[in-house]
């Protein structure tokens, strides 16, 4: 046993020293060893304001820990012969539309829970919008995949939305009520909500912290609101819009449990809850994420330890030092949290932070992944880590070319009068596009904030949102009409993946 109490304490110790470091306020854990719960607990408060503690049974919202849920009910599904992994959705519901008719009519639940579609992530066209769940996934027949359908990993929190579609189709009733029935309480996750209401009112919600400048390193901690993807969220139990890819609120206490169900691959009290056959679909390699991957392999913290990385369905399946890991992170505003076991050695952990804060958890986690296989202290996490956040948020060198638009041409005029860049341009997949000038300079609304275009070079400007996971710079190059001279459309970068396409948007009127 590696975690014995003595290590505990000095464990605690070394975590409080790291939160004071990268300014978080609270960390909860839960760590399994041999198969049994040896700690669940936190460091720091989840109330800096009012100076409260959290504890083992403080909330965190889990954000796309999420996931592994969904497919769990969809393997209760196939338990009971209502699906099949590898058959077409469209024999078992309607309304699951993509923008290639043969994806529609040949997508398997498979494919949406290990991100094969070909779909890149189009995260802007439904976070901050406003829409409806319905919405979301009517528009997501007008969004252009940018790989062959099974070819590449490309995560979709879309894709989530529409198993949530079929499970909540093939079980008769919403899909929060299916967590609750078939998961949470057969396991005795008494804690666990997938409402942000009852985690707010339950009096154990750690408050969403961020920071005032997100390309800091480390800065201290800002309120911010939890985040609700859908009106009226805070006020009473609605459901979610995005419920099946990241809505569950939880604690280390319960979390232990939801691990421990995994570890003994699905046998709860003697009872087999999902049977060890489709608990190994959902554990093994499903789809290889290098592709994927490949850009930031030099900069990664773990690149070395874990040289294969793939998704299975719901979880990612990587090799750390060694072993396999089945494990899956999750950021939403003000919380980051991973899950992760190693079924071989019946060892596993949970952990989040109420800050959106994405290298603190990775030091944490993999400070307590090396313990428990017995090789604590062979990397310095904290400095490793400390070096890459550097790397991540370092500002572009303005000499440097911009990754999409090339060296900056500063003398490089615009080709038209900047009243004709202004007006609304649209997408049938995103909200609209407003851009307006004032003072010499032009305004855009994106994702219900206005910020600067801020002029690069003939048509092309760059925009900052000022948000933890939007890049800064993002592109907007306006396209002139050789014929009349006048701009029609504007093309934005809105995905991130390696090689995707800009998304255009049509001048209305």
């Amino acid at each position: 046993m590696h975690f014995t109490p003595e290590k505990i304490k000095a464990f605690r110790e070394q975590v409080a020293a790291l939160l004071a470091d990268w300014q978080v306020p609270s960390i909860t854990l839960g760590i399994i060893e041999n198969g049994e719960t040896v700690y669940t607990g936190a460091v720091g408060s989840r109330d800096l304001e009012n100076g409260i503690a959290a504890d083992e049974t403080t909330l965190y919202m889990i954000g796309s820990c999420t996931k592994a849920f969904t497919a769990a009910l969809a393997a209760i599904l196939v338990d009971r012969g209502l699906l099949d992994w590898d058959e077409p959705l469209i024999h078992y519901v309607t309304g699951i539309d993509f923008y290639d008719d043969y994806v529609t009519t040949h997508v398997t639940m498979r494919d949406l829970l290990c991100h094969r579609t070909g779909m890149p992530r189009h995260e802007l066209s439904w976070y901050g919008t406003g829409f409806t769940r319905e919405e979301i996934m009517e528009n997501y027949r007008f969004l252009e995949p940018n790989k062959p359908f099974r070819t590449t990993y490309q995560y979709s929190n879309q894709c989530f939305m529409y198993a949530g579609k079929v499970i909540e189709t093939l079980f008769g009733k919403p899909y929060e009520e299916c967590l609750q029935e078939y998961i949470f309480t057969p396991l005795g996750m008494t804690h666990t909500t997938p409402f942000l209401y009852d985690m707010v009112q339950s009096g154990h919600a750690a408050l969403p912290y961020s920071q005032e400048d997100v390309y800091a390193v480390t800065a201290p901690p800002v309120r911010v609101p939890y985040y609700e993807s859908t009106p009226g969220e805070l006020e009473s139990r609605t459901s979610c819009i995005f419920a099946s890819a990241g809505s569950i609120c939880s604690c280390s206490e319960d979390m232990m449990k939801w691990v421990s169900f995994h570890l003994n691959m699905g046998l709860v009290d003697g009872k087999q809850v999902i049977s060890r056959e489709n608990m190994f679909e959902m554990h093994k390699m499903n789809m290889l994420c290098g592709e994927m991957m490949e850009p930031n392999v030099r900069t990664a913290p773990e690149s070395d330890v874990t040289p294969v990385s793939a998704y299975g369905l719901g979880w990612g399946v990587d090799i750390y030092r060694g072993r396999k890991c089945v494990n899956h992170s999750g950021g939403i505003d003000g919380f980051i949290t991973y899950t992760a076991f190693f079924p071989e050695l019946n060892c596993g952990l949970f952990l989040s932070v109420n800050k959106f804060e994405m290298f603190l958890p990775l030091v944490v986690k993999n400070m307590v992944q090396d313990i428990l296989l017995g090789c604590e202290g062979e990397t310095d996490w904290a400095a490793r880590c400390r070096k890459a956040c550097e790397a991540f948020k370092a500002p572009r060198d303005p000499n440097a070319p911009h990754p999409y638009l090339g060296k900056q041409l500063p003398d490089a005029p615009l080709s038209c009068a900047l009243t004709e860049y202004t007006g609304v341009y649209e997408h049938k997949g995103y909200r609209p596009f407003p851009v307006r000038e004032e003072g010499g300079r032009l305004y855009a609304t994106l994702m219900g904030r206005e910020v600067e275009l801020k002029h690069f070079h003939y048509d092309a400007f760059t925009l900052d949102l000022g948000l933890d996971d939007i890049p800064p710079e993002i592109p907007v190059v306006f396209n002139v009409d050789g014929k009349d001279h006048r701009i029609h459309n504007v093309d934005i970068m809105l995905l991130q993946e390696p090689g995707a396409p800009y998304t255009r948007f049509q001048k209305k009127g």
